[in-house]
């Protein structure tokens, strides 16, 4: 067989390598390769726009990038450097002290304080606030720093309180523009909203014009999942999933969508290991982009490595059954049209192991006392994975573990709607999460109506009897969604909080305004839907007990002239609450 090597597949391999340099400096390890024939990786963002900008004004602020290692700290001070003196830093320890001249002002940069000294990051910060006293100086600063570091120098520095409260008012409320320093925290980007750019530049034609002349580039899994995600649908798919990882407070950095990306075309495997596969007749199905994006099992190291893959693994898309996807699967539908299509997406591909998967769906329909027969549920979680990306139907959503994940994403895109009927439904899963017990819409007892807040149990017998320490009305609650539409992000940051009220008895308290990502609503939207699955469980409990003390803590008071206590009892199939009273003659009274 012809060897013929695609050095576009080494070059995303080059994402991939676990070794100290990549690990350290990614930006600087992975520009220093040969620049693929569609040119290199040129992301265009709203903050790169908004630096430039500020940097081009007359009286430009200094500037502190703060973000984890990874969110393109240093991509960004290379491009601000291009603007500011025409070409890319060749040493840029030297750009620490030695300015570069600018619209008569003089920018310093720091492209990583943790690089430098603390008695150097000292020094800088000192320099930086003398800049802030006196704002008619030339001097001005782009500093990139990681924030548990600029905070640790900040706290060994005495006095200068103009710059700590800057920096630190900043760090926890998000960036002053109209200051003389600006502080930006790139842990804000969603980094959702580059899937898209990322993978037409993987993508993109001119990168792969090398595999024509491979003789198994028909047979070949690299180019096979570089064609399928050319398609705009597989790449909405992705970038939800990036999406789903938000909205559950996970923050994914550039340098992580890049290493994951890579992967899930390549799986790690270069253009000599893809031949010997083919050459060897192997079933290369398990390198299709639809298993490595979840980080393969035999690859376990790779998913140490990679955060996103970590992430998306516990997602657990494919393991679960559910009917109609494997009717689909093994039937191929019962219309004409659905038959086309179920050929259109289980075709004789690489993939599928061109016609294994096909012998072992016709084996088990037919009935056949044979290995091949039973092999098709060996195959069911690989086609369930492939449905998931390549078929557009509301069955399909179904493989994501979140079944409210669309109602989640229309809260946040109507923050001014009232939403009662979700309200109430949380209320019903706060309900039952504070008292451990299957409360319903029963007699007397309002289980979507109230909120419940329980605290210590009365034992009788065995029978445990949550006793109801506060009471809110639907009313007091409400859903908010907070928008941040900052002027750097590509993407206006949305929150959605639980808003609770304070009772009339403590008019004076501050509401409870409680967030709510993904996980949390999904997680009380399944409880009051009747049950939920572990993950969410273990994830989750903390936070609705931190949530309850809290409403304890700031609302409950003890009313001694009530003389009333109020607990939950079970009634044959439901539970009910009962008070126990004690009337003016001191005489016990249950209502």
């Amino acid at each position: 067989m012809v060897r013929v090597s695609n050095p576009f597949v080494a070059f995303l391999n080059r994402y991939t390598t676990a070794s100290p340099d990549h690990e350290a400096a990614f930006d600087e390890y992975v520009s220093n390769g040969p620049e693929p024939p569609a040119g290199s990786l040129r992301l265009t963002t709203k903050i790169e726009q908004f630096l430039t900008n500020q940097f081009r004004q007359p009286q430009p602020p200094s500037v502190i990038l703060t973000g984890n290692a990874g969110d393109g700290k240093t991509y960004l001070c290379r491009q601000i450097v291009n603007v500011l003196q025409g070409k890319e830093p060749e040493r840029w320890e030297n750009l620490i002290d030695q300015p570069i001249e600018y619209n008569t002002m003089r920018f310093f940069i720091v492209k990583d304080l943790s690089e430098l000294s603390e008695e150097k990051g000292k020094e800088i910060l000192l320099r930086l606030s003398q800049t802030l006293q006196t704002p008619d100086q030339r001097d001005r600063y782009l500093i990139a720093a990681n924030e548990g570091r600029l905070r640790a120098l900040l706290s060994t520095i005495v006095g200068h309180k103009e710059l700590k409260e800057a920096i630190q008012t900043q760090l926890d409320q998000g960036p002053a523009y109209h200051q003389s320093l600006i502080v930006l925290n790139l842990n804000r980007v969603a980094t959702s909203t580059f899937v898209p750019a990322a993978l037409a530049w993987m993508t993109d034609q001119r990168n792969w014009q090398a595999c024509n002349e491979c003789p198994i580039q028909l047979k070949c899994p690299i180019r096979f999942n570089m064609t399928r995600l050319t398609a705009q649908p597989v790449q909405q798919r992705i970038k939800m999933l990036y999406e789903v990882l938000e909205r559950s407070n996970e923050h994914v950095t550039i340098r992580d969508m890049l290493i994951h990306l890579a992967y899930t075309i390549s799986g790690g495997f270069d253009c000599t290991q893809a031949q010997q596969q083919v050459q060897e007749r192997a079933d290369m199905s398990y390198l299709a982009y639809y298993e490595n994006i979840f980080g393969r099992d035999d690859d376990a190291g790779f998913r140490r490595k990679s955060h996103v893959t970590r992430l998306l693994h516990r997602f657990n898309i494919g393991s679960q059954s559910i009917f109609a996807i494997d009717e689909f699967i093994i039937n191929g539908g019962e219309t004409i049209e659905e038959q086309q299509h179920h050929q259109a997406i289980f075709g004789e591909t690489v993939d599928l192991h061109f016609k294994a998967f096909h012998q072992a769906r016709r084996a088990y329909t037919e009935g056949i006392e044979s290995e091949r027969g039973q092999d098709v549920l060996r195959w069911l979680p690989h086609c369930r994975r492939k449905l998931f990306f390549e078929r557009n139907h509301p069955d399909d959503q179904q493989l994501l573990p979140f079944r409210y994940f669309s109602i989640y994403q229309r809260l946040l895109d109507q923050p001014q709607g009232k939403h009662e009927d979700i309200v109430s439904q949380l209320i019903g899963g706060l309900n039952r999460a504070f008292s451990r017990l299957y409360l319903t819409q029963t007699g007397q007892l309002r289980a979507n109506e109230r909120l419940y807040i329980t605290t210590q149990y009365v034992h009788s017998v065995n029978q445990p009897h949550p006793i109801v320490l506060l009471t809110l009305p639907i009313e007091n609650i409400r859903l908010i969604v907070n928008t941040t539409s900052d002027q750097h992000l590509d993407l206006p940051a949305r929150s959605l909080y639980l808003h609770i009220a304070p009772p009339p008895t403590q008019r004076h308290a501050e509401p409870v305004e409680w967030p709510l990502n993904i996980l949390l609503f999904e997680h009380l939207m399944r409880i009051a839907d009747g049950g939920h699955i572990s993950i969410l469980a273990d994830e989750c409990e903390l936070e609705v007990r931190r949530l309850k003390d809290v409403l304890i803590q700031q609302f409950a008071t003890v009313d001694i002239s009530a003389n009333e206590v109020a607990f939950f009892v079970p009634a044959r199939h439901r539970y009910e609450l009962r008070r126990l009273r004690i009337d003016e003659q001191g005489r016990l009274a249950i209502s």
